[in-house]
């Protein structure tokens, strides 16, 4: 679990560079994302992660894709009769 002031760093860095506010999802959602995003780039930390973020453009695109909603696909199960 990311620490409110590294989360914090991370809300601003995106809201500054992207423009898209996390403050409107929720920390644990926003938490979930970024631990994903860190586990795919082999950022061993959150600080890693930011400097990830300063050195390629297109991590962004990735993050803001975990963060989609739409990005997750939830089956329905088949009621059977």
């Amino acid at each position: 679990m990311i620490n409110p002031r590294e989360l914090k760093i991370i809300k601003d860095k995106v809201k500054k560079e992207r423009g898209l506010d996390l403050y409107q999802y929720k920390d644990n959602f926003v938490d979930r994302r970024i631990n994903l995003r860190l586990h795919e780039t082999n950022s061993k930390s959150y600080s890693d992660y930011t400097k990830k973020l300063d050195t390629d453009p297109e991590e962004y695109d990735y993050l803001f894709n975990a963060l989609s909603l739409k990005h997750f696909i939830y089956p329905r199960s088949t009621l059977v009769t």
